[in-house]
């Protein structure tokens, strides 16, 4: 299995045009891996977003996964939850969208997948990932740090 994940994890290609939305990306990647430690060390969180979760399966089996009221209580649960957690992933984008309870909703369960699946691929062995996103050469310091690292408060991965 570990064969596959090899593909996943080689560098994407940095291009002047792809540059700024691949650092933006990374840094939402590094982001939602720091908050997955802290959610997995939050013992009671753990166990509100296990019960969320059971409780909004059966409306998710009925009315479909992508049902507006199933990403409502997603986003809700990810809202009463994991969003207290440090760091807070903050999303940016266009006021007019953003005023939407179902574009807040969508975006809310999203981060809850994203985390999930952060604590997911750590727990099928996955150590921190950083050693997959390669920092941009402009942004790597002689000592092997990336300054984007620093800025979320991950440590550089080590050889």
């Amino acid at each position: 299995m570990r064969a596959h994940w090899n593909r996943g994890c080689a560098p994407l290609p940095l291009t002047q045009a792809t540059a700024p939305t691949t650092r933006c990306c990374r840094g939402w990647a590094l982001a939602t891996l720091q908050l997955e430690r802290r959610f997995s060390g939050e013992p009671n969180t753990l166990a509100a977003v296990g019960n969320g979760i059971a409780s909004i399966a059966p409306t998710a089996e009925s009315m479909g996964a992508v049902h507006p009221d199933v990403l409502a209580s997603l986003g809700g649960l990810y809202a009463d939850t994991i969003s207290h957690l440090r760091p807070r992933i903050m999303v940016q984008g266009n006021p007019h969208y953003l005023g939407y309870t179902g574009v807040v909703s969508e975006i809310r369960a999203l981060l809850l997948a994203a985390v999930r699946s952060a604590m997911l691929w750590r727990q099928l062995g996955a150590a921190s990932g950083i050693s997959c996103w390669p920092a941009a050469p402009w942004s790597k310091r002689s000592d092997g740090s990336c300054a984007e690292h620093e800025r979320i408060g991950l440590a550089p991965v080590r050889s």
